[in-house]
């Protein structure tokens, strides 16, 4: 991944497959920890607050 510029912050862009297997929506908050092996680790952050996809009418 390449580290860009967003703003006055830096951004990557997450490779799809990571995107699908934490099932990731635009809006959703993720923790972004380092591991002791220096690997970056990415977790979904809680549950959505907008749960409209799910709901039926």
């Amino acid at each position: 991944m390449r580290v860009g510029k967003r703003g006055k912050d830096l951004a990557v862009r997450l490779p799809a497959a990571v995107v699908k297997a934490l099932d990731l929506k635009p809006g959703d908050e993720v923790d972004l920890t380092i591991g002791d092996n220096g690997a970056l680790e990415i977790a979904r952050r809680g549950y959505r607050s907008n749960q409209s996809d799910s709901q039926t009418s």
